[in-house]
Order: C-alpha cells, then structure tokens, then sequence
C-alpha cells in the first residue's frame, strides 16, 4: 500500500503540534486533520483566553487592596467590551505566531480542515479525500462535559468555552461543579465585581487535590468574596424572566439559589466518537478516553493516542509531552 505521508496526527492543539515537530525533526512527512480552529483548546478556549482574563481580573485585586491601604486606585467599572477585545487580540496574535506561522514555514507538515476519521488500518478519509500512513496519533482532545440536570436544556447556560465569549458582564453567577475551571472563572468574575456562588455535589473543591492546601485555597477565595455550598444534589434549573433559578438540596434542606447566569464546570468529556476508533481496534474505558499505555499506544496496532482525549493531566503541557513520546 503507497502511503500518502509518514504519519497522520488527528487534531492540531498542543499535543498534536508537539507530536507534528517531533516528527518532522526525525525526518517524517507530516500531515494534520483539524475540523474547527487551528491551535486547540488551550489557544483558541482555554489556556490563553481565561489566563488572559485572569491576569486582568488580579490589576482590579491589586487595586482593591491598595485602596484598604490607603491607596485611592480602586476603579469603578469594568469595561468588559474592551477587555474582550483585548483578549481576542491576544489568542489571534498567539495562534498566528504559534500555530499558523510555523504551518507555513516548515516543510513536510501540512494541515487538511474537515473531520478525519478511520476507514480501516492506516487509513483516514476527510470528506472525499483517504488518506494513508505508517502511524496514526490521535491528539483530537475533549469538550466540555455535560450533565443530565433537570431543566438544564431549558435554560442558557454557559460552558468554559461560551462562558470565555461573553459580550457582557454579568453581575451574578451560579456554577455548578467545584473543579480547576470552577476555581479559576469563579475568582476572575468575583475580581470582577461578580456574585459568584459555587454549587459542588462533593464534600469539597478541587477533590483530586490535597485536602490541606485545598482548605487554603477555599478559605482564601471566600475571603475574596466567593460563595461555596458543598455535597449538594441539583433537584431543578429554570428560568424565571432574565435570571436563573437552581433548586438544590443539601443535609436534607432545600434551597434556592438565583443568577444572572449559569455556568455549567463539570470537567472534559474526550473527543471520540464518531472518527471510527470501533472499526480500527481502539479501545475506550467507560467514559470515553481512549486507553493507552505508557508509550500512549492504543489497543491497535500503528495507532498511538495523546492529551486529552486519553484522560490523564489535562494540561497542555503535559499533552505536548505526550505528543512527543507518542512520536
């Protein structure tokens, strides 16, 4: 079989472009199959954009606290608007000198736009295109996890993703889920000027963490102003006119909790179905990521699989690592 490229890297975030220079450095022609925005989750809805945010939500905490000091600095509105423009400016420049640049400047590394997906053994098809390869990483990442909440459909909620592209401030929130990204969103927006309260179906924040360092934490963003209500079962979501309203249940005692907006940080579901892992021998634990071992092969042979769409560390610099042991 003739093959079209040495290795076919599903996805283009960071774990797919560190695997594709990797490769390329040994020698390997490369070619990537991406069906949304160049760069992944960390450039284009992640890392970047809420590191951004975050950075400018610490000038008006800086503030704040000079101004207990004595220190008259403390601002009055946060022009959201020109700070979204800020942070768009900021992924584009990024992903361009990033990501879209180095595209164009090395040899033996392209990328196909549409979504690839396995046909049979080291072979890909993208629309009407096949293609074939001696090795086949599949680097296609996850998306927000949704939960089966009652009433949830029924009400504009946010993710970490849509939460990232809001057009206007909002003056409360209500997020359901205790996590890294229910941590980080909660005390940008209440450094904003936010009411932020935290619904978390666990005895605490942050679980994977160590429970001493995590008290700190959670100590210190209250102080901040952050709101927490810990081991609680959502019983309904509606929305009453232009707020939302979530029912919940805690210690036997119900309550009603009412936002301007709902964010919804349940954590990563894997981006795997539907690219035909089935048809290849690639297999999936319960939850959707693919299994690996560690050399991040799959369970099929030529078929490697890294960040994360295989459920370890969701970092992107981890990912990348994986990228590269992978080649």
């Amino acid at each position: 079989m003739s093959k079209d490229c040495d290795i076919i890297i599903l996805g283009s975030g960071s774990t797919a472009f560190a695997a594709a220079l990797r490769a390329q450095a040994l020698g390997s022609r490369v070619t990537m199959i991406e069906k949304s925005t160049p760069g992944g989750t960390c450039i284009n809805w992640g890392c970047i954009p809420s590191k951004t945010l975050i950075h400018a939500a610490l000038f008006r905490q800086e503030a704040r606290l000079g101004e207990a000091l004595g220190v008259g600095t403390m601002p009055d509105v946060v022009d959201w608007e020109r700070l979204a423009k800020h942070k768009n400016r900021v992924v584009k420049g990024l992903r361009k000198s990033r990501y879209l640049d180095v595209l164009q400047a090395i040899p033996d590394l392209q990328l196909i736009k549409g979504t690839g997906h396995f046909i049979g053994p080291r072979t890909v098809a993208v629309g009407d295109q096949v293609l074939t390869s001696e090795r086949i990483l599949v680097a296609t990442g996850g998306f927000p996890l949704l939960l089966d909440l009652p009433g949830l459909n029924n009400v504009n909620y946010l993710t970490s993703r849509s939460a990232l592209l809001l057009k206007k401030f909002p003056s409360s929130l209500i997020i359901i889920g205790g996590g890294v990204i229910a941590v980080e969103m909660g005390q940008m927006l209440t450094r904003m000027g936010a009411t932020v309260q935290v619904l978390e179906h666990g005895k605490r924040i942050l679980s994977r963490m160590e429970f001493e360092p995590v008290q700190a934490v959670q100590k210190a963003l209250q102080k901040e102003g952050m709101k927490f209500m810990l081991d609680v079962k959502v019983l309904g979501i509606s929305q009453s006119g232009n707020a939302v309203e979530v029912v919940v249940e805690s210690n036997g005692q119900r309550k009603t909790f009412r936002a301007e907006k709902l964010l919804l940080a349940a954590g990563t579901a894997p981006s795997s179905r539907g690219i035909g892992l089935e048809k290849v021998g690639v297999a999936v634990n319960d939850r959707g990521y693919i299994t690996v071992d560690d050399q991040m092969r799959t369970t099929a042979p030529d078929i490697w699989a890294a960040g994360d769409v295989t459920g370890g560390m969701m970092i992107a610099t981890v990912g990348a690592r994986e990228g590269i042991v992978a080649v």
